[in-house]
């Protein structure tokens, strides 16, 4: 592989034309110098608790041969599913002050906490010099969407040359603020996204990255926003619900990877499965709805999986339907929509 096939695998985007490019750009090849890469090995299950755990202490080593810094391990909830693929609903450590849960595709990207701030990051490290590309998530108690998010557009100006509005977005239920330095290839770029934590402050949710990895990381930063949701410690809503999610969540990579094996328990006899994708480890998901027959004791739901396929623009649907027997949530249906 090339030194700049390795670049662009390592912004999230292997395109032709923008490798076509970088082979006729001797810059390029005249800086780049490549760190070894570090990463945590994927898990293989689906809902965790993230629990922090301490760092040891090491010589720090030559520039030229460092590693990411060391991650946080998180504790396993493993369930009746099994081990069934690589995506992940993460779940912070819910207390009295925080809490919250993401989607994350741990074939990609990795997941730590450092002083008090969540990090999401690629698994394959970025060459030394370039902007860093991570999502960043902190929690700002007592302070109102509004003014974390005039905060942060302010925090933005401090460093980036040009600062959008502060904007609503509907589809985070909160607000949203940009700054970029340019369009230059390897201009820093960050968009901020801040949402109620549901007890009277605000999570701040900020994705950084540089101008060529806007359509790489950039955009699958948006679709991890997508599925972010606080959650109110003390309130967990009804077991049913949380059956339902926990089953989904089993199911899901299971479907994408088509191997059904480790789910066959929560299948029902005659269900009909299909929707395979070629690459899942490319997959991002961006949103999961859930619809009901009933909102207090429902028999049947659908659930509806928003995700892009690797960098391409359109997004594609999978489909689960569930019936609820004895308590258990079962799948009669599963497939793809394009």
């Amino acid at each position: 592989m090339s030194m700049e096939e390795r670049l662009f695998q390592a912004i999230g985007e292997v395109d032709e034309d923008l490798l076509k490019r970088s082979e006729q750009s001797a810059g390029i090849r005249r800086w780049v110098s490549w760190a070894v890469l570090g990463g945590l090995a994927a898990c293989a299950c689906l809902a965790l608790s993230l629990l922090l755990a301490e760092k040891a202490p090491a010589a720090e080593p030559p520039a030229s041969a460092q590693e990411p810094d060391p991650i946080s391990e998180p504790v396993l909830l493993r369930l009746d599913g099994g081990d069934v693929g690589k995506f992940h609903l993460y779940q912070a450590s819910v207390s009295e002050e925080r809490g919250f849960v993401l989607y994350v595709n741990q074939e990609s990207y990795r997941c730590r906490e450092e002083d008090g701030v969540y990090l999401v990051e690629p698994l394959l490290a970025l060459p030394s010099g370039l902007p860093p590309c991570r999502l960043e998530i902190v929690r700002r108690a007592c302070v109102s969407p509004q003014y974390a998010a005039e905060q942060a557009a302010a925090e933005l100006r401090e460093t980036y040359a040009e600062v959008s509005d502060i904007m609503d977005d509907s589809s985070i239920g909160g607000m949203t603020v940009s700054g970029g330095n340019g369009t230059a290839w390897d201009a820093a770029q960050a968009d901020v996204y801040v949402v109620s934590d549901q007890q009277g402050g605000a999570y701040i949710l900020t994705a950084r990255y540089f101008t060529e990895a806007t359509e790489g990381h950039g955009v699958r930063f948006r679709d991890m926003v997508g599925t972010f949701e606080a959650v109110t410690p003390g309130t967990s809503g009804p077991a049913w619900l949380k059956s339902l999610r926990e089953t989904a969540n089993h199911l899901i990579p299971a479907v994408f990877a088509g191997d059904l094996e480790p789910v066959r328990n929560l299948l029902t006899e005659d269900a009909v499965i299909s929707g395979a994708v070629e690459y899942p480890e490319d997959i991002t998901v961006s949103s999961i709805d859930y619809t009901t027959d009933d909102d207090d004791s429902p028999t049947s739901a659908v659930v509806s999986v928003r995700y892009r396929s690797g960098t391409e623009d359109s997004y594609d649907y999978l489909t689960l339907e569930l019936e609820r027997t004895e308590g258990r949530w079962l799948a009669s249906f599963a497939g793809i929509e394009k």
